[in-house]
């Protein structure tokens, strides 16, 4: 029997969360936290609650199972992993690194173990009874599509803050560095002239220390974004959300992955040990003063 709201996809059952096929006071939510491993990435799924208990009580039973669908595009992969319920109220899927990258479209699905007779508390009043038949593996529910930004060929167990940048040169008026994170890297903005300094610096075996330096400062700025995203809830204005940037989700990596705490200057003074104090240490200058003064004799 088709769904009952003609304005909605037709499917042969009515779904929770296909339109007006059940009372607004059906809901179906799903959680899952993802776990990021050099090879492989765990999905914990959490058991769905779903408010029609009549719902909630076949899928404790196993009567109703509940699915995960994977949408890769820039990788072409499209997938659909069962979730196993029936021991724990978690479950538990491991996916290759590789087969999900970029943006990553997750949706869940309820769907009946077997041929059986549904009879919901919230089915809508529209529909001409108060159940319907359901077979093996007819579509019972439908969540919301769900995006995460998977990026495979990010390491963030071998990877240091280095890779969420690049420098490069400028041609505005400003003496100063200009610093944009609009970007899937964060692009720090040299006058020409400091740049081409740089680039004669950067052939120096000390550049680690410099490099420091100079992306120390600009990584506390992404430090705050990243907390100040995750603080204020309210909708963010499209030219102020970094969230869906490479930089952000690999820095989010090495923060939680790196177990960093703290202020952000704590966290990014830890994620580039010390680079302030490497760089005093360091016998860089005293090196080039040394070679300066043998040019000069």
């Amino acid at each position: 029997m088709p769904s009952s709201s003609s304005k909605q996809k037709s499917y042969p059952c009515p779904l929770i969360g296909n339109g007006s096929d059940y009372d607004e006071s059906a809901k179906m939510v799903f959680r899952y936290k993802v776990e990021k491993f050099p090879e492989k990435l765990i999905f914990h799924f959490e058991k769905p609650e779903i408010s029609d208990s009549k719902i909630q009580d076949l899928l404790d039973k196993g009567e109703v199972n509940a699915f995960a669908e994977f949408n890769s595009p820039a990788t072409f992969n499209f997938f659909c992993k069962k979730l196993n319920f029936s021991e724990k109220n978690y479950c538990p899927i491991e996916v290759n690194y590789g087969e999900l990258n970029r943006k990553v479209r997750i949706r869940f699905f309820l769907a009946s173990a077997k041929d059986s007779v549904i009879n919901p508390l919230f089915l809508s009043t529209d529909y001409p009874s108060n159940s319907f038949l359901a077979n093996e593996l007819d579509m019972l529910g439908i969540s919301k599509a769900i995006y995460e930004n998977i990026d495979h060929q990010f390491d963030p167990f071998q990877s240091d803050a280095s890779s969420i940048f690049m420098i490069t040169p400028h041609k505005e008026e400003t003496e100063s560095h200009i610093v944009d994170f609009k970007n899937d890297k964060i692009n720090i903005k040299l006058p020409e002239e400091s740049f081409k300094e740089y680039q004669f610096i950067k052939k120096d075996s000390n550049i680690p220390m410099f490099h420091c330096a100079i992306i120390f400062p600009v990584l506390i700025d992404a430090f705050n974004i990243i907390e100040n995203y995750e603080k204020n809830t309210e909708k963010k204005d499209e030219e102020d959300d970094y969230s869906s940037k490479r930089w952000y989700g690999r820095l989010k990596d090495l923060k939680e992955l790196r177990e960093l705490r703290g202020s952000s200057y704590e966290m990014a003074n830890k994620l580039l040990n010390n680079p302030v104090v490497k760089l005093i240490q360091s016998n860089y200058l005293q090196e080039k003063l040394m070679r300066e003064g043998d040019d000069d004799e």
